[in-house]
Parts: C-alpha cells; sequence; structure tokens
C-alpha cells in the first residue's frame, strides 16, 4: 500500500527504510540492503539519480515519493499495489515511467488499484474503472465501455436545472454591494440554505469576492 500521505522515515537512509519496511536486516548486511534499494528504485524509476545511501530528509518531495512507491513494489511476495494519488508530486517522465512499470507487473501477475483524479493517466491503463462520489459508488464497469466525458459527468453529477438554482441562491445571496474594505461573515445554524457566506472579501490579490458555501457542500 502506498497511501496519499508519506510514511518513509526522513531521518533515516533510503535504504535503511527498506529494511524497517520488511524487517529483512540482518547482521554484516548493509551492503546487499543498499544494492536491493538501488535496483528497485531503478526497475520502477530508471535514471532517478536517487542514492539508496542519502538521508530521505535530504530528497525533495517528488522524490521521497518515488521511494515510497519503489519501496512497496520491492516487497518479494508482490500480488497487489495499492496507490492513492501515487502521482500527486511526480513529474510527467516520473509518471510515464510508473506506467511503464505497472503494465509490466500485470504481465508478471500483480494486479494493482489505482486511485486518482487524473483521469488522462488511468484511460490507457487499467481495465475496471470504479468512480466515487461523496464516499458512494456511483458507476463501475470496464474501461472499454467508458469514455472520459461520461466519467466527468459522474464524478460531477449535477444538471444543468441543479445548475441553474445554485447559480439563482448564489446571486440573491450576493445582490446586495458591499463598501470596499467592510467584509462581512455570516455563518448560520446547520441545516438552513445558507451555512456560511462572505461578502465584499478583499486583500491585496482579491477585489470584492463574494463567497457562499451551502448546507452539504462541504
Amino acid at each position: 500500500m502506498v497511501h496519499q500521505e508519506l510514511s518513509l522515515c526522513t531521518n533515516f537512509a533510503v535504504w535503511e527504510n527498506w529494511a524497517l519496511l520488511y524487517d529483512r536486516v540482518e547482521r554484516g548486511r548493509r551492503a546487499s540492503r543498499i544494492i536491493e534499494a538501488a535496483a528497485a528504485l531503478e526497475a520502477v524509476f530508471p535514471d532517478s539519480g536517487i542514492s539508496p545511501r542519502v538521508s530521505v530528509s535530504d530528497l525533495s518531495l517528488a522524490q521521497q515519493q518515488m521511494v515510497e512507491i519503489a519501496r512497496a513494489a520491492s516487497h518479494p511476495r508482490l500480488k497487489l499495489l495499492v496507490l492513492d494519488e501515487p502521482t500527486s508530486a511526480l513529474s510527467g517522465e516520473s509518471s510515464a515511467k510508473l506506467e511503464v512499470y505497472l503494465k509490466q507487473a500485470l504481465q508478471r501477475g500483480v494486479s494493482a488499484i489505482y486511485v486518482t483524479h487524473k483521469l488522462d493517466e488511468i484511460l490507457g491503463l487499467v481495465d475496471r474503472i470504479v468512480v466515487l462520489r461523496n464516499g458512494e459508488v456511483c458507476w463501475s464497469g470496464l474501461i472499454r465501455d467508458a469514455s472520459r466525458e461520461q466519467l466527468v459527468e459522474e464524478l460531477g453529477a449535477r444538471s444543468s436545472d441543479d445548475d441553474g438554482r445554485r447559480q439563482h441562491r448564489a446571486e440573491r445571496a450576493v445582490s446586495q454591494p458591499v463598501p470596499p474594505g467592510q467584509a462581512t461573515t455570516t455563518v448560520s445554524p446547520p441545516g438552513t440554505e445558507h451555512v456560511v457566506a462572505v461578502r465584499g472579501l478583499r486583500t491585496d490579490r482579491l477585489h470584492d469576492v463574494h463567497i457562499v458555501a451551502r448546507s452539504g457542500e462541504i
């Protein structure tokens, strides 16, 4: 499992994080563990430039994410790899390398669950897709039976009538002008239509911004 929040020990070297996860450290086997970590990184992210001897704290966020993914993928009995937003900090090049690895792993009998909001990453990668909205399954099926437009619509799941009613309420809520520099915030009890309404918000980069949050939106 590769969680969205990184779980590496930043005060340890890269290779030591490998040893911690799999409990395979034996006295006098440091050199072999360093080789093991280097081989795992090369398998998933070729030419990454990450030394297994470097402290995790000296790595960028993207490099730490690469270490996390490569560490999970190197499990000796790997059959299922769960990736939660694995490319959130990766470059396009590193994301492409991960895609190549996953396709190769599939040929070896390794399955993967890939959680992401980036549809373009998975349309050519997965066999089956499950769309979740507000914690509930709203659509599932084979990827060949779905289009990008359909998936976007399923994720949004708001009809034009809903949009029209929301827009009308928003316009009604911010219809009263507020003098510059006199922003007001109103917090209503739960269950009412408008939970939070901000009018006349202004900073050095924002000018007279009106925000309305309705019940159920947050």
